[in-house]
């Protein structure tokens, strides 16, 4: 069985604070179990991954988030009969605007 992912990220996640902690979640079930990778805007990143049972998980933690952490990430699992299935969040940094009277 193709993978097929049971939890993801948002497809979009704006952090508030410089230094605020981000963990991007993802998970996926398929015979046989998939494994996962991470991209950062299509560079290989590494994870946390845990397997229980017939669920693959993994995380990306950012302890502090920084400007230069923002960017496209991707979760992808894929498994031996050649089956994929990916999930992307843009993470990116809020803007708040001051207006001065």
């Amino acid at each position: 069985m193709n993978p097929y992912i049971v939890s993801s990220p948002p497809s979009e996640i704006q952090v508030q604070n410089i230094g605020d902690s981000v963990r991007l979640n993802c998970s996926a079930r398929g015979l046989p179990l998939p494994k996962v990778k991470w991209f950062k805007n299509g560079r290989i990143i590494s994870t946390t991954v845990h397997e229980e049972n017939d669920l693959m998980k993994s995380e990306v933690v950012i302890v502090r988030f920084k400007p230069s952490d923002a960017g496209i990430y991707t979760c992808l699992f894929e498994n031996d009969k050649n089956g994929t299935a990916e999930a992307n969040t843009n993470l990116g940094m809020s803007i708040v605007y001051f207006v001065v009277p």
